[in-house]
């Protein structure tokens, strides 16, 4: 013991104290169970390395936690909150996902907070998004310039991204001349349809019976779900029709990758902690949302009109 002191080393009790004392601690709690699969945990995942990562720059403990989807209206309750939150431990907090803006408004007056990966625009605590807006624009100028005019909106959980993703298909559409009843002939809100058969059938109709040519998916997953439906249905993008979404993702097995925006996780995640950092230095600075532009990935599953079509 002697020698190793000499050496410089210390005991797990000395370590504890002394981070305690010059490093400051930060926690994350992210949406959804522990046990998150598929593309929703690419996502996590993402967001996760770049806070993980920028943690380590500044010098700051960064404690993880996750709240089920079940709770998360609930965030700012004392048996919800992670016990590192709850017990003052910490000196702000990242919130990752689609909790629901009040419990983000009422969490936000308790301690400096940073909302990161899920939009809240009702509420006054700093944002760090994705341009969904850009991306819909992005989006639609792709498939227009490859003829389709008829462009509808594929719908997934009815979250505030969602919304503002549908939003953005209705502003860019409306900017190329198309009105709001054209499109309220054809699409789908965002929540207004949740099983998977029943989009494809609709989907099916729409393209043989009104023209619809295109679709933008809220995301990647809800754009290959609809694809492998209109597959089974002898639909084959985009050869008859042509889909886009959100994340680029990896396609399932069979499946053409998929035309869709990238979105900088691992930047959102790194700019959230510096922002927070700042937040708990300067306790009365303004409220602000910040929104990091996306990259338009050209896949597989678009295409020209087909002949067949008006």
């Amino acid at each position: 013991m002697s020698a190793a002191s000499a050496m410089g080393y210390k005991s797990g009790r000395q370590r504890e104290a002394k981070a305690s004392a010059s490093v400051p601690t930060i926690a994350a709690i992210s949406y959804g169970e522990a046990t998150l699969d598929g593309y929703a945990a690419v996502v996590r995942n993402r967001v996760l390395e770049g806070m993980i990562s920028e943690a380590r720059e500044r010098e700051l403990s960064l404690s993880l936690d996750y709240v089920p989807r079940d709770q998360a209206s609930r965030i700012d309750q004392l048996d919800v909150l992670p016990p590192i939150v709850r017990t003052g431990q910490c000196e702000g907090l990242l919130i990752i996902g689609n909790f629901p803006g009040d419990a983000v408004s009422r969490l936000a007056r308790q301690l400096p907070c940073v909302k990161v990966a899920g939009y809240t625009p009702n509420v006054s605590v700093d944002c760090i998004h994705h341009d969904d807006l850009s991306s819909m624009e992005m989006l639609v100028d792709h498939l227009w310039s490859l003829g389709h005019r008829r462009i509808g909106f594929v719908p997934a959980a009815d979250f505030t991204v969602e919304r503002i993703r549908w939003s953005g298909l209705v502003l860019a559409l409306q900017r190329r001349g198309v009105s709001l009843a054209e499109m309220g002939s054809w699409g789908f809100e965002p929540g207004s349809i949740q099983d998977h058969d029943t989009l494809a059938e609709r989907v099916e109709d729409r393209l043989n019976n009104q023209g619809v040519t295109a679709w933008v998916a809220a995301n990647d997953a809800e754009g290959y779900r609809l694809m492998s439906g209109l597959a089974s249905r002898g639909i084959v993008c985009p050869r008859d029709l042509s889909v886009c979404g959100f994340d680029h993702f990896d396609p399932p097995a069979n499946l053409p990758r998929m035309t869709s925006v990238e979105a900088p996780f691992e930047d959102l995640g790194k700019l959230a902690v510096a922002r927070l950092h700042q937040r708990i230095r300067q306790v009365v600075s303004t409220t602000n949302h910040t929104m990091l532009s996306c990259q338009l990935v050209p896949g597989e599953s678009t295409g020209a009109v087909p002949s067949t079509q008006p």
